[in-house]
């Protein structure tokens, strides 16, 4: 199945599940928010997904804290016009 372009914002998305989610999603060419309160695996995971030519951006954010969500929130709003297709809260 082809993501065409679909705008998913993942939270822990450094390891584990996300980050295989977020290798799925790159494949089948979705634009990813990639959301990790871990800043050296998230920019990791974005370098090599953005080198196999996916349309991807880390959001370095603690999302148990109002200041984190509200980092993400004026992220998708500034990134994708307050638009997400889908949202995977990991």
């Amino acid at each position: 199945m082809r993501l065409n372009g679909a705008r998913i914002l993942l939270t822990g998305a450094a390891g584990g599940l996300g980050s295989a989610l977020a290798r799925r999603f790159a494949a089948r060419g979705a634009r990813l928010g990639l959301v990790d309160l871990n800043p050296q695996p998230l920019r990791s995971l974005c370098e090599e997904l953005q080198a196999g030519n996916g349309s991807v951006e880390g959001i370095d954010a603690d999302l148990s804290r109002a200041e984190g969500r509200e980092a993400v929130v004026r992220w998708v709003e500034r990134a994708w016009q307050g638009g997400v297709d889908v949202l995977v809260n990991n």
